[in-house]
């Protein structure tokens, strides 16, 4: 009976692995094409096409085993054959689950199933991330009830008629070979990425493979490369070049002590601070029609109208507006517990705080962060969905304004969220924006969808968010505050509808400024109203308030990657970040760099450029941004 059973297990997961292959192959539908790729000649066609093939079959044979482990180990013990065959086919199916939610994460953003998602279950802030409606959740459902179906339909018919057959022992050799050889290729392909660029030609296209194929390079780096020790920054010619996943080294942050300039303090009283940022909130939001009080508000404040986040996710965007450095340093800030200079300055300065966000704290740990130093910071947001926590926090925010000390100044951060969960089944929502889409189904969108109903839905809670903004500006009319208190109002990073059709819905998936172009509005008592057309970031934020509101003498420099907010300086590029890699951004090229070491250089509008090759003084200028806060 065991070697029945085992039979039957090593056919029914070899039937798995050509299952598993089948839904991988639907990633080559996003393979670059060749006249993408820089330095490839005919032996890099070569050695991709060998790569692609072991890869495949080793790989996705090796996902099997993986499931197999488990059941396998226990044949040995357990002869129960409903026993053994009800775990494999869970876990043969779990498996399959799993690569079937990777395809879509893939798909609609372009990263595989990660740490962050991870990091979402761990802080049970899933829900709050990644809203479903019931049509999605139902559509999940069945694909689980299918599945399972499948895969018992599979073990029964190979019980009935492949268990008494013999298993070649070939076949691992030769699954085993297949994966070693690509092991090979893809360990050469990393040595060679710090090389000049005649030692690319074979290696650049396997990396870009590599990262199509769920899990590989996870498994590979746990084999071979931390081993290493050599994960590491490289500037060497126009060589691609690593990095680490996590960046933790001693942080240098600020690089010199803090020196107010306590005369200037002492002519002003010092101005309140607000900060309102509305999530997922793009440039092109910004009307009278869909946000018609802040839209009027803009009319007295300052308006850049082309201002870019540094983020196209939220942990990134809003640390780089508050840390003004790029998301190379989170890791460390997280690690070491440090916060922005910009709280601590105001902590120094007796700021009260007044921090609600409509959403957990936890994910991203913002609560361990930015806002470290707040006390009885609310980590997580009363209500339960995103419409109804942004009206509560509302509520909280104005009666602090109502029950704080007056003789102290403030300042205030309100955080929006149902403009990122627009798909809520709320049917509160005011609806000037028709057609709408009733129920949202994303997980079926392609980049032949119509993107106007689920555009108009998402157009609808911005409306909303900015009814609740009204009332805010309102409370500080009435109580006198707008002549005492600086607002700013932003959003961490925009959302895109397939504008460019290449298939990105959303966000935390590209660099374009669909996803990374965002409004800003600094309303500043007794200066005049004016318009902004040069470029500017979200690291120019802090350094302006550090010294002309909080009076801050050191360089901006000091703490900072950004550049005066109101000089009309030429900027030559920025550092922008998503959760798992970064881009270079200049005025005509968006330079991706992926946590492999190989990178695409597409145009403006996402199209990737063919035959380019990276900017060594880009890359030097990139490096030093990325590094000159760590000791």
């Amino acid at each position: 009976m065991k070697a029945h059973l085992q039979r039957w297990m090593a056919w029914f997961f070899l039937a798995n692995a050509l299952t598993y292959l089948i839904i991988g192959c639907s990633f080559l539908t996003l393979s670059p094409h060749l006249s993408e790729v820089p330095y490839l000649a005919f032996k890099g066609k070569i050695l991709t096409a060998i790569f692609l093939g072991t890869s495949y079959m080793g790989h996705y044979a090796l996902l099997a085993l993986l499931a197999a482990l488990i059941p396998l180990a226990l044949s040995f013990f357990v002869h129960n054959k409903y026993f053994i065959g009800t775990l494999s086919i869970f876990l043969a199916s779990l498996m399959v689950i799993i690569l079937i939610i990777d395809s879509f994460v893939y798909h609609h953003f372009h990263f595989h199933l990660s740490g962050v998602v991870w990091e979402m279950l761990k802080n049970g802030v899933l829900n709050e991330v990644l809203v479903l409606t019931w049509l999605e959740k139902l559509f999940i459902f069945i694909i689980i009830v299918v599945v399972f179906i499948f895969e018992g339909v599979v073990a029964v018919w190979i019980w009935k008629n492949w268990a008494a057959k013999k298993f070649s022992g070939l076949i691992p050799v030769f699954l085993g070979s297949s994966l070693f050889i690509s092991y090979v290729l893809m360990t050469e392909a990393y040595a060679l990425s710090t090389e000049e660029a005649d030692a690319l030609q074979s290696t650049h296209l396997v990396m870009m493979e590599a990262q199509l194929i769920p899990f590989y390079d996870n498994i590979l780096g746990g084999l071979t490369l931390r081993n290493q020790g050599s994960l590491k920054l490289q500037t060497r010619g126009e060589g691609i070049f690593l990095q680490l996943e996590q960046v933790n080294k001693p942080l240098h942050y600020p690089l010199n002590p803090l020196i107010s300039e306590n005369e200037k303090k002492e002519k002003s009283p010092p101005l309140n601070i607000l900060f309102i940022v509305l999530d997922d909130w793009r440039f092109d939001m910004l009307t009278p029609t869909m946000t018609p009080h802040i839209y009027q508000f803009s009319k007295k404040a300052w308006y850049f109208n082309n201002h870019y986040s540094a983020g196209n996710a939220t942990g990134p965007g809003i640390f780089s507006l508050f840390y003004s450095v790029p998301y190379s340093y989170w890791s460390a800030m997280l690690e070491q517990e440090q916060g922005p200079v910009f709280l601590h300055t105001l902590f120094q300065q007796r700021y009260m705080m007044g921090v609600y966000r409509s959403a957990s704290m936890k994910f991203p740990a913002f609560d361990e962060t930015v806002f470290r130093e707040v006390p009885s910071l609310q980590i997580e947001p009363p209500g339960k969905i995103s419409y109804d926590r942004d009206r509560m926090i509302t509520n909280q925010f104005l009666n602090f304004l109502n029950t704080r000390n007056t003789h102290k100044p403030f300042f205030g951060f309100l955080f929006y969220d149902a403009t990122h969960n627009y798909c809520e089944s709320v049917p509160h929502y005011l609806k000037p924006f028709e057609p709408a889409v009733k129920v949202c189904d994303r997980l079926n969108l392609t980049q032949h969808s119509d993107p106007l109903p689920y555009l108009n839905r998402y157009k609808n809670a911005v409306y909303y968010v900015d009814g609740l903004i009204e009332e805010v500006l309102k409370q500080l009319k009435q109580q006198g505050l707008l002549d005492k208190t600086i607002v700013v109002i932003t959003a961490d990073h925009g959302e895109e509808f397939n504008e460019n059709h290449g298939d990105f819905w959303g966000h935390a998936s590209d660099y374009t400024h669909w996803q990374l172009h965002v409004p800003l509005i600094i309303y500043w008592p007794g200066q005049q109203p004016k318009i902004i057309h040069h470029l500017t970031t979200h690291y120019d934020v802090i350094p302006y308030l550090m010294q002309n509101a909080l009076h801050i003498k050191n360089s901006m420099s000091d703490y900072s990657v950004g550049q005066s907010l109101l000089a009309d300086e030429q900027r030559h590029f920025f550092v922008a970040a998503s959760y798992i890699d970064y881009a270079m951004i200049t005025p005509s090229t968006i330079t991706r760099v992926y946590p492999q070491g190989n990178y695409v250089i597409k145009d403006e509008t996402g199209k990737t450029l063919p035959n380019q090759s990276l900017d060594p003084e880009l890359l030097k200028k990139t490096f030093e941004q990325l590094n000159r806060y760590f000791q």
